[in-house]
């Protein structure tokens, strides 16, 4: 807000993007940890699109400021991993997805889900170097 309030708003999207991506490296880092996918931390992951769909609306406005159009790019090609994403009411081989302990279908398969956290890695790395 205070950003906003100071006519810096590309400066607060910038915040905002990287909240988001440093959000999502630790909830993968999460996911992944112990060896074992955790289902249900993986759902929440592939319920993050229609966050990222505002964040990217929201970088789009600004666009032409060098430093949004970096972030943004950053931020498509997330997008398009997102894009891959099975419905989640497909009924495909259970084998090719994640599943939530209640075995509901989750949306994102572990091809899906290790393409999108290796994109956020080098993202979230780019960043913090």
């Amino acid at each position: 807000k205070v950003l906003n309030d100071n006519n810096r708003p590309e400066t607060a999207l910038t915040v905002v993007a990287g909240g988001w991506i440093e959000g999502m490296y630790l909830a993968m880092q999460l996911a992944r940890q112990s060896g074992a996918i955790n289902k249900e931390l993986v759902d929440r992951v592939s319920e993050q699109k229609n966050s990222l769909l505002l964040v990217i609306k929201s970088l789009e406005k600004f666009s032409s400021i060098q430093q949004i159009n970096i972030v943004l790019t950053d931020m498509k090609k997330l997008e398009a991993i997102y894009n891959n994403m099975l419905p989640s009411d497909n009924k495909s081989n259970e084998k090719t997805l994640l599943t939530t302990p209640q075995n509901l279908m989750a949306n994102i398969t572990p091809e899906i889900f290790l393409s999108l956290f290796y994109e956020i890695n080098k993202i979230r790395n780019s960043y913090t170097q």
